[in-house]
């Protein structure tokens, strides 16, 4: 029942924390889970994100998301090294699409939580990318993007904020 919990919240509202331009909402929550379906590390890394979102949004089971994030996102891992050790270079323009995608998530998987006290957490606005690259600027948050920043380091590094006086406030 947990992959069904991470998908639906995937589904319904971690797709619009991973960018603020709501044109490529779409793109994450149909498009992504639709490769999800036929490509196992893309699924399990959307289910990654998914549960890290949730670690942010239930501080009382914080400990067991991350923990299941984490282990979702070793297994896709897996899975996605497999297949660039095994076709080297013959991948064709699918799996290097799937690969790609799957390196999106990871980016945003790596993506530092708040700790524990925080209630928002965003970084600072960033410049604007090129159209077709889908930006995020507030990881897990529906706040629009502001100054606080969190740690540095990411959630699977340090999967246990000791408290919040870690957190640097930038201007």
């Amino acid at each position: 029942m947990l992959e069904l919990e991470l998908l639906h919240n995937f589904t319904t509202k971690t797709y619009t924390t991973l960018t603020t331009d709501s044109s490529v909402w779409s793109f994450w929550r149909d498009d992504v889970v639709q490769l999800g379906l036929t490509c196992d590390y893309i699924m399990r890394a959307v289910l990654a994100v998914s549960a890290l979102h949730l670690a942010s949004q239930r501080p009382d089971r914080r400990d067991f998301y991350v923990a299941e994030g984490i282990l979702l996102h070793q297994k896709a891992s897996r899975a996605a090294m497999q297949v660039m050790a095994t076709e080297g270079d013959k991948i064709d323009k699918d799996q290097g699409a799937n690969l790609f995608l799957f390196s999106m998530l990871t980016l945003f998987f790596g993506n530092p939580l708040p700790p524990p006290s925080s209630t928002t957490f965003t970084n600072s606005p960033q410049p604007s990318p090129p159209p077709a690259a889908p930006t995020r600027t507030a990881p897990f948050s529906s706040a629009s993007p502001a100054s606080p920043t969190g740690p540095s380091s990411s959630p699977a590094a340090n999967p246990s904020w000791t408290s919040s006086a870690s957190v640097q406030k930038t201007p």
